[in-house]
């Protein structure tokens, strides 16, 4: 019994995350869960199908009609993204640098995974300069893997490769801005 001592009573626990489902069904971060219970009983998220279930945005656009795409995953990138700036929420490992050298977008920001053993979790910026692509990471202790939605909003970069510091984009600025010193050309090329 001594180990609940110190915990919240259950009438005022909130809810921490939130997956597109109960966010569409009107759920949000810091609801009491009493109140979210009743929210996703009452209400119909939606069609809830495989690929309803993607979460992708464009938040900005520049002079020049390139877009600030964000995504939580790499794999919801289209083709027309090449001209873009994606922010998604997966990792910057080697596995995901294949994804975005698929899509060889304009720039992109994806987490650092929490950097991993042996900087794992960033590997990928090395192999996607090494083809064209200005990249950063976002700190996944800044904001969590998986949601783009907070990376881009809460955000910091934790890394980034030598074209996206071409464009203005440094270690420590927040995730929003990094992303829109990437729609630039690069002014050291």
């Amino acid at each position: 019994m001594e180990r609940f001592a110190n915990s919240t009573p259950p009438h005022q626990n909130v809810i921490s995350r939130v997956n597109i489902l109960a966010e569409r069904a009107g759920v949000s971060e810091g609801m009491a869960v009493s109140e979210a219970a009743k929210i996703l009983i009452l209400n119909d998220p939606g069609d809830v199908t495989a690929g309803t279930k993607i979460r992708r945005e464009s938040l900005a656009t520049s002079e020049t009609g390139r877009e600030i795409i964000v995504t939580d995953s790499i794999v919801f990138a289209l083709p027309e993204d090449a001209n873009n700036v994606l922010v998604t929420a997966g990792h910057t490992g080697r596995s995901g640098a294949k994804f975005l050298l698929e899509v060889s977008p304009h720039g992109f920001i994806c987490s650092d995974g929490g950097m991993s053993k042996n900087k794992a979790g960033i590997a990928g910026l090395e192999m996607t300069e090494a083809h064209g692509l200005a990249g950063a990471c976002c700190d996944a202790w800044s904001a969590p893997v998986g949601d783009a939605f907070k990376a881009y909003f809460e955000g910091s970069i934790s890394a980034c490769n030598k074209r996206a510091r071409d464009r203005g984009v440094e270690v420590g600025m927040s995730v929003r801005d990094a992303a829109f010193a990437l729609l630039q050309e690069e002014t050291n090329a």
